[in-house]
């Protein structure tokens, strides 16, 4: 109990910028030490590292004396049995180490640009990508507008007869990986350990259209006109496998499907693989391309798309008292997610990092 009392002692002085002589068991950090709301959440995240414990952010604001600190560290130690155990001199290696993550790298396919600088430019300078829909005949169905993805061109990507083995969703989720994995300069790393690389890119819906192409083909011509490739070419977790596959990545290669925050799942497990040492790099996020008519018409016999067909630049409005619905919209976004101490040593270009994911 004394070394836990003498190590948050120590903490709170380094982190608040004091005397340790000043820093008593009953100090409070705010009115005692003047700490303010950042230093707390510093603090916090301090003595997360040293006693490799996560604190919620519900116990956290309860944190607010020392006494407090070092009775939430002796209670979380109790309950990890450790107490009693400890050597003298604490050693970290008793326990397993939540690991900080990093983005190195940026993928982006949508109906606004094909590439992160295009998207991003397009979007500050306030474009719609929403139109009439191009790619079949929307005129029996009470919403004709969509995101579609424009002038997009796979073979950039993988090869012709690649491309004809997957359906659209995989090349947006592929195309995006890989400019993730460029930006991020993994290519580029001689010795990159790629049994410590995964990939984790998921789909709420997958091959909607291949499903739809190959049940009309079947309907037409009989069974035999199902292709080898319908499976593979629908099936979720191969934008992971081709990515996986092209890059020679031997980590964890698999992919989350949960609606519409399917995505955002993808990268938070990721972050967690890395924060907990099953990989070193993830290639994470979705991708979507479901709009066919078996994809919109299902959501049109929900009720809940957009009908403002006269108007789509201005139908997709959530927020908005006179909305009417969504608009489906089609694309890929992926990151690159690396461990701090691993993107550091490598010289990587660190855009933000990951600190929480809850779902």
């Amino acid at each position: 109990m004394e070394n836990i009392e003498a190590r948050v002692k120590k903490i709170v002085a380094e982190q608040l910028g004091v005397n340790e002589a000043e820093v008593k068991i009953e100090s409070s950090f705010v009115d005692d030490l003047g700490a303010d709301s950042l230093d707390t959440v510093e603090l916090v995240m301090a003595l997360e590292e040293e006693f490799e414990c996560e604190i919620p952010d519900e116990e956290a604001e309860k944190i607010t004396t020392v006494q407090q600190a070092v009775d939430y560290v002796t209670a979380h130690l109790n309950n990890c049995g450790i107490i009693g155990r400890l050597p003298p001199l604490y050693s970290r290696r008793f326990f397993v180490s939540k690991r900080r993550v990093v983005v190195t790298g940026l993928g982006h396919i949508s109906p606004v640009g094909n590439d992160v600088a295009t998207g991003w430019a397009n979007l500050l300078a306030g474009k719609s990508g929403i139109g009439k829909v191009t790619r079949f005949d929307a005129s029996d169905l009470n919403c004709q507008i969509a995101g579609e993805v424009k002038d997009f061109d796979i073979s950039a990507y993988i090869s012709p007869k690649e491309a004809r083995r997957s359906d659209l969703f995989i090349h947006y989720g592929i195309a995006a990986a890989l400019q993730a994995v460029a930006d991020a300069g993994l290519d580029d790393v001689a010795d990159l350990d790629k049994t410590r690389v995964g990939v984790n890119i998921g789909s709420g819906i997958g091959g909607l259209p291949l499903i739809e192409e190959t049940g009309v083909a079947v309907q037409e011509n009989g069974i035999r006109k199902i292709g080898p490739f319908f499976i593979p070419g629908s099936l979720i977790n191969l934008i992971a496998g081709h990515v996986s596959i092209l890059k020679g990545y031997q980590g964890p290669s698999y992919g989350i499907v949960s609606a519409c925050t399917t995505g955002a799942h993808c990268i938070g497990d990721a972050a967690r693989m890395i924060q907990y040492g099953d990989a070193d790099v993830m290639v994470a996020g979705g991708a979507e391309g479901a709009i066919s008519k078996l994809g919109m018409g299902g959501f049109a016999a929900m009720k809940a798309l957009s009908t403002r067909n006269d108007d789509p630049e201005t139908a997709s409005r959530p927020w908005d008292k006179g909305r009417d619905g969504f608009v489906m919209g089609e694309g890929a976004g992926v990151l690159v997610l690396e461990e701090y101490e691993h993107a550091v040593k490598r010289g990587a270009r660190i855009y933000a990092e990951l600190i929480g994911f809850g779902m």
